[in-house]
């Protein structure tokens, strides 16, 4: 378990940096890329919320975890952002549909699997502490992670899903 200590305004600082880097996208509670806290507050108490990472997120994000740092520092710091968000919210964060993205692309489950365990794994080796550092600019590195190269136990073959991806996004946003 991972603890996070804000001082003063870190917690608005967190908030107003998300909605003015328009992250999180919704059609009905952010369609513009802002996030209401108070209605937000209220809709994570009443229903399980799923944050779906792009492609580009994830891998930024693992490129990031890889290697401690990146060359774009507005990316590293908007990244870091998010996952400090994420968990200071107790968001599921999925990479699913952007594993699936380069599965179908490479016609590959292995390395998909491979990916998918990296990242799960990314979420107990950093302490949430140091992505609220990393955003802020205290820090301008993060310890590296040591990739696997193990695989996800898991039956889905994700270069073989046949449905399409923008009706699983649709499904999922309606639940």
């Amino acid at each position: 378990m991972s603890y996070l200590f804000l001082e003063d305004d870190e917690l608005q600082m967190i908030w107003d940096a998300i909605n003015n880097a328009q992250l999180i996208f919704h059609p009905n509670h952010a369609p513009i890329g802002s996030v209401d806290y108070s209605k937000f507050q209220s809709l994570n108490r009443e229903k399980n919320i799923i944050l779906f990472l792009d492609r580009n997120l994830l891998s930024g994000l693992l490129s990031l975890t890889k290697n401690g740092d990146l060359e774009d520092d507005k990316e590293k710091r908007m990244i870091a952002l998010l996952m400090v968000w994420c968990q200071m919210n107790c968001l599921s964060v999925s990479a699913g549909l952007a594993i699936m993205e380069n599965a179908f692309r490479d016609h590959n489950s292995y390395n998909a699997k491979i990916e998918l365990n990296n990242f799960n794994n990314i979420f107990n080796f950093y302490p949430t502490q140091a992505w609220l550092y990393l955003a802020d600019g205290r820090l301008d590195q993060i310890p590296k992670y040591n990739f696997s190269t193990i695989p996800y136990e898991n039956s889905i073959t994700y270069h073989k899903c046949t449905i399409p991806l923008s009706l699983y996004i649709r499904i999922h946003i309606q639940n």
